[in-house]
């Protein structure tokens, strides 16, 4: 969506089956604030899928009713909590929370790949957020950060097929060549550039994971 003050969104999943159990959803919220979040469920195909559309669903339901995303997490593992371990799931996400007019980001974390703060050329992992993922233990609490995105920067929020795609010879693409694309890369955006770029390292190898990315940024000054 559109979501104004020179911000801007976009994702993209692909799964390695015909379906799979990563997920991205952007939420607008009554205080034109807008949650963005990226899951990953445990497993591919079919039952991955239909655990990941319950998720969403959860997750959609409950939103509007919670200001805090870290608290929003919680709600999220307590109410899913008895599906998930009952059908054997668990799901690891990142979820942030967005106002345009200021450039305010809070994000929690549920033991999933840590965010990725684009600015300069270069990337900072957000790996000061800690909290297990969805689905483990009843009444979990998480944490939260906060900071400002600043304009011309971007925050990633990716699943570990990003930096676990393999190519022909079975070599991870690793967080190495991460670095590596954005030292080279203009942006933002950066995200459809990664994506191309992931793509043609893997050449023809099958995809080996479910493979999501949404990225957050803002323009530049001037």
């Amino acid at each position: 969506p559109e979501i104004g003050e020179g911000s801007h969104v976009w994702g993209f999943s692909e799964p390695a089956l015909s379906v799979g159990g990563d997920l991205y959803d952007v939420i607008p919220m009554p205080d034109a604030s807008w949650l963005l979040y990226v899951a990953d469920v445990a497993g591919k195909g079919l039952p991955a899928a239909l655990m990941m559309a319950a998720l969403s669903a959860k997750i959609r339901s409950i939103a509007p009713l919670q200001n805090e995303v870290h608290k929003l997490l919680a709600n999220v593992n307590k109410e899913m909590h008895e599906l998930m371990s009952e059908e054997g799931f668990f799901a690891t996400m990142v979820m942030s929370r967005y106002w345009p007019r200021t450039g305010k980001v809070h994000i929690a974390r549920a033991g999933h790949q840590y965010p990725l703060w684009v600015m300069n050329h270069g990337f900072q992992e957000l790996s000061n957020i800690h909290g297990i993922p969805i689905g483990i233990e009843f009444g979990a609490e998480y944490e939260k950060a906060e900071f400002v995105l600043s304009p011309g920067e971007a925050i990633l929020l990716v699943t570990d097929g990003i930096t676990e795609a393999e190519n022909e010879k079975g070599e991870l693409f690793g967080n190495d060549r991460l670095a590596d694309y954005f030292k080279l890369a203009t942006g933002p955006p950066w995200a459809q550039g990664l994506l191309g770029k992931i793509d043609s390292w893997r050449g023809d190898a099958v995809m080996n994971d479910d493979l999501t990315i949404l990225e957050l940024w803002r323009d530049p000054q001037g």
